[in-house]
């Protein structure tokens, strides 16, 4: 039989904000050129980008303009828009602006930014702060480590990459084996097709599956 891809209308939409609007972001930069202009430094926003943790705008300086000369008025900013901001530099100089409330981005959003990527170990997990998909190539990175304090989202990324695979390959292109010992995190996942062997949970199981 074989194998019928998920639907992506079993995954939730994304939540729209109405918090940050390009009329608000607008707003903020003629806020955040005012500091840069009374403080007569040589330097001109000239577009912006939006993510769901921060807005960056990037900034087009004069000759002999420094990262310090425009960081020395972060705190400026800060009281003028009423938001964290930092200062940047890779290429050019960035003004990045925090949101007062961060968006929640649904698993559906990051898969519809990456339909085109049929790559099955080629996994979405989120987006940057270009506003662009975020990936992790298991082919490159054959070995990952998640980490992190409880209710930091490791189970979510777990899961996100399981989707990825659920959503993208077949049982005859990916291949799954999922330990856990309490059997709390993957049970959802016990009839998953893609599996080699049951969840496993035991050592003596988990010891025989590794013999495969």
């Amino acid at each position: 039989m074989s194998y019928i891809y998920p639907n992506i209308e079993l995954l939730k939409r994304q939540l729209e904000s109405s918090e940050i609007t390009e009329k608000v972001i607008d707003e903020m930069q003629v806020k955040l050129q005012s500091v840069i202009d009374a403080h007569k430094v040589d330097a001109s926003i000239v577009a912006h980008r939006k993510s769901p943790l921060n807005i960056i705008f990037d900034v087009q300086k004069g000759t002999g303009v420094l990262k310090k000369d425009i960081e020395a008025l972060s705190k400026n900013m800060e009281v003028e828009i009423g938001l964290p901001v930092t200062v940047f530099a890779d290429s050019g100089f960035h003004i990045s602006v925090t949101h007062a409330n961060k968006e929640f981005v649904r698993t559906r959003t990051v898969f519809e930014g990456d339909a085109d990527n049929k790559e099955p170990l080629d996994f979405a997990i989120g987006i940057d702060e270009n506003g662009k998909t975020a990936h992790i190539d298991l082919s490159d990175s054959p070995h990952l480590m998640i980490s992190g304090s409880t209710g930091t989202g490791k189970t979510v990324l777990v899961d996100d990459i399981i989707a990825n695979i659920v959503f993208k390959a077949s049982p005859e292109e990916v291949k799954l084996m999922l330990i856990d010992p309490v059997l709390a995190d993957f049970k959802v996942y016990r009839d998953l097709p893609h599996l080699i062997w049951p969840v496993l949970r035991n050592k003596g199981e988990i010891t025989d599956a590794m013999k495969l």
